[in-house]
């Protein structure tokens, strides 16, 4: 964690769906980091369910392992909780389905690690299932998600810092401390899954531990005005602070314009889901952008 290449690892892996009358693009990027540790998943159709569609993104630090579990088993914890009914669903269901899979998740990664005593990787996730009427976000650390929505950013998630009041509250209750804006001076973010060694006191439930594997979730309406989402870890967000920024560059690729030089020292890893195609958007643009 935090060790860097001598130049950066430009290849880009990216893949494009489309289904539902939606496009989905995702590109990655190692760049100046010593592994490739972001992961994620895009399903554009659940079985059963073909108007709804899951995407993820997960930064994994401190090795592979944690996001790469995210990306394989997440969504089918998900979908094997009680709440999910397929196209009954209600956002209420899910949002209960996104809280109790989580920390369903966590629960499971941690007995698995006992096949792998010296994994201490953890990974952070911002998920959203999509339906015909709401998008439903589940936040868990520091990767965003951003709506277009008639070219306005709406930040669709908040990120968890140890450095936040209730973040750091909790850390102290657990039994930890914040120290250099990290917890006891070594993990910059305050919730994720995995990272068990912070994850360590016997008298609390997992979402009091110091580090946390609850999601925040967020509930919005679709609307006529939407253009797309943006699932980015925070190796976007280093280079380009404000959503609205990060909007504008990718609304200018989609129409034509040129890219922009941004200067990122992390992993990067970025999604744009289109909700409603008003352009003929090429998937050269997202490349483009990083």
């Amino acid at each position: 964690m935090g060790a860097f290449l001598d130049k950066p690892l430009t290849d880009k892996t990216c893949d494009s769906q489309e289904a539902n009358g939606m496009r989905a693009y995702s590109c990655s990027m190692q760049g100046w980091r010593i592994t490739m540790e972001d992961a994620h998943v895009m399903c554009p159709k659940l079985d059963g369910n073909e108007e709804t569609a899951f995407y993820g993104v997960f930064d994994g630090h401190g090795g592979t392992y944690s996001s790469e579990y995210c990306r394989n088993h997440l969504l089918p914890i998900l979908l094997s909780q009680p709440e999910y009914k397929g196209k009954d669903t209600t956002p209420d269901d899910y949002k209960v389905i996104m809280r109790n899979g989580f920390l369903a998740m966590d629960a499971e990664m941690r007995k698995k690690q006992s096949d792998n005593d010296n994994d201490r990787s953890g990974s952070t996730a911002i998920t959203a299932f999509v339906t015909p009427n709401h998008i439903i976000v589940a936040n868990c650390g520091d990767s965003r998600c951003v709506l277009a929505r008639d070219g306005q950013a709406i930040p669709l998630s908040t990120d968890h810092k140890p450095y936040n009041a209730a973040e750091r509250d909790r850390i102290n209750n657990a039994g930890g401390s914040v120290m250099a804006g990290r917890v006891n001076g070594d993990l910059a973010v305050s919730r994720a899954l995995g990272d068990f060694p912070f994850k360590g006191n016997a008298d609390l439930p997992a979402e009091k531990q110091m580090v946390s594997p609850e999601p925040d979730i967020l509930v919005i309406d679709r609307n006529e005005k939407d253009n797309y989402l943006i699932f980015a870890c925070d190796g976007i967000w280093d280079a380009i602070t404000e959503p609205q920024e990060c909007v504008n560059i990718v609304s200018d690729l989609l129409v034509g314009g040129e890219g922009r030089e941004i200067g990122s020292r992390n992993r990067l890893s970025l999604w744009k889901w289109h909700l409603r195609i008003f352009l003929n958007f090429a998937s050269s643009g997202i490349r483009r952008i990083i």
